[in-house]
C-alpha cells in the first residue's frame, strides 16, 4: 500500500478505517485495525509526502467495542511487516474511543516501523473504566517469539503514544527470545507515560538515543495503584538496556503518580531481571520535582542492573532519591566519571531500602 502526495488543491492522500466488524459478543464487535504482514506473507505500507492513514473512531453508537482499533505488524510466524512514515504531513494515527487502543511491531515475526523527516505516528486512546492500558509492543509481547524495530529519525518527526493517562510502549516482551529495538537520533521525540524494556526471560529490549532525540514520560498509569510515569530496564527475567548519547539527548519523566522515575533491574510484580543504564557526552536524564517524596531511581530492586553517567548529567528533582541494590540479593553498580553529574535529591541509599517508604508503607 503507497499513500502519496497531494493533489492540485493541496488535499492529501488519505486512508481511513472507520468501521467495525461483526458482533464478538452481544452488540460489540472488533474496532477498525490495519494488519500488515501475516500467515506468513510480507507486507509494505509507505507514507510519503503528506499521504495519511486515520483508524478508528472516538465511540460507537450502539455500545463499545470488545477489542480497540489499532494496527500490526508481522503477526503470525514468517511473516514480515513494514511501515514506512516520511515526510511534513505523512501520518499514521490511531484513536480508540471506547476499548484499548493497540499496536504490535513484529509480533510473532519481523515487523518495522520507519518515521523520518517530519512523519508522525500517534497511537491514542481515551479514559479506560477497567483495568487495562493503551500499549505500543515493538518486539513479540504474545506467545510467539517476535523481533520488532521502531526507528524515528528527524527534527519534527514524533511518535506519540498518548496524550493522556495509562499509554504504555513495552519493548522486548512475551516468548523468550523476543527482541525489541527504538531507535532515536536527530532531534526526534517519543511521547508516553511509561516506557518498558527488556520484559520475560529470555527477551532483550533496547533503546538508543543521540544526537538530540528527546523523549517524554508523563501522566500516570490509573488502573490499579496510580503509579507514576517510568522508565522500567529489565524485568521478570528479561534484559533491558538504554543508551543516552550526546548533548541536547534528554529523557524527561514529570509525573505526579506515585513512584515516578526509573527502575532497573526487577520490579514488585516483575522479579529478576537485569538494567543497564548508559549516559554519555552531555546527555541527560531527568525526574522532575512534583512535591512527592518517592520519585526518583531503583537500580537491581529485584534483580540486577549497570549504570553509567560519563560527561552527562542525571537529575532527581526536589525531595526524590536514588537507592542502589534495594531488596536482598538484589546487585547493582552506579558509576560517575569523566565530570558527570548525579543529583540524588534527598537520599543516596547504597544497599538496603527506604523503610517506611516514602509514601508511608
Amino acid at each position: 500500500l503507497i499513500v502519496d502526495g497531494h493533489d492540485t488543491q493541496g488535499r492529501a492522500s488519505e486512508v481511513s478505517l472507520s468501521g467495525r466488524g461483526g458482533a464478538l459478543g452481544g452488540s460489540a464487535g472488533q474496532s477498525a485495525f490495519l494488519s500488515i504482514g501475516r500467515g506468513g506473507a510480507d507486507g509494505t505500507v509507505s507514507l510519503t509526502n503528506g499521504g495519511r492513514i486515520y483508524i478508528g473512531t472516538a465511540a460507537y453508537r450502539d455500545g463499545g467495542t470488545t477489542t480497540g482499533a489499532g494496527f500490526a505488524l508481522a503477526r503470525d510466524v514468517g511473516s514480515t511487516g513494514r511501515l514506512s512514515i516520511y515526510g511534513p504531513g505523512s501520518e499514521l494515527y490511531v484513536f480508540s474511543g471506547d476499548a484499548p487502543a493497540f499496536a504490535a511491531i513484529g509480533q510473532a515475526g519481523l515487523g518495522e516501523v520507519f518515521v523520518g523527516d517530519g512523519g508522525q505516528l500517534q497511537l491514542l486512546g481515551g479514559p479506560l473504566t477497567a483495568p487495562a492500558t493503551h500499549r505500543m509492543l515493538v518486539g513479540g509481547g504474545t506467545a510467539m517469539v517476535g523481533h520488532g524495530l521502531l526507528d524515528i529519525d528527524g527534527a519534527g518527526t514524533r511518535v506519540n503514544v498518548g496524550f493522556v493517562d495509562d499509554h504504555l510502549l513495552l519493548v522486548g516482551s512475551g516468548s523468550a527470545g523476543s527482541t525489541g529495538n527504538v531507535r532515536m537520533r536527530n532531534g526526534a521525540a517519543l511521547e508516553a507515560t511509561v516506557a518498558a524494556f527488556g520484559q520475560g526471560s529470555g527477551n532483550l529490549g533496547r533503546l538508543d538515543m543521540n544526537q538530540g532525540a528527546v523523549m517524554s514520560l508523563s501522566g500516570v498509569m490509573s488502573q490499579g495503584s496510580s503509579s507514576g510515569a517510568a522508565l522500567t530496564l529489565g524485568f521478570g527475567g528479561g534484559r533491558g538496556e538504554a543508551v543516552l548519547v550526546g548533548a541536547g539527548t534528554q529523557l524527561t519523566i514529570d509525573s505526579e503518580g506515585s513512584f515516578a522515575g526509573v527502575i532497573a533491574g526487577g520490579t514488585s510484580a516483575w522479579q529478576g531481571g537485569h538494567g543497564q543504564l548508559q549516559l554519555f557526552e552531555g546527555a541527560q536524564l531527568r525526574v522532575q520535582d512534583n512535591g512527592r517524596f518517592d520519585h526518583g531511581a531503583i537500580f537491581g530492586y529485584v534483580g540486577s542492573s549497570d549504570v553509567t553517567v560519563n560527561g552527562a548529567v542525571f537529575d532527581i528533582g526536589g525531595a526524590g532519591r536514588i537507592i542502589v541494590a534495594a531488596l536482598p540479593g538484589s546487585q547493582a553498580v552506579l558509576d560517575a566519571v569523566g565530570s558527570a553529574t548525579v543529583q540524588a535529591g534527598r537520599l543516596l541509599l547504597i544497599a538496603g531500602q527506604e523503610l517506611p517508604d516514602a509514601a508511608g508503607g
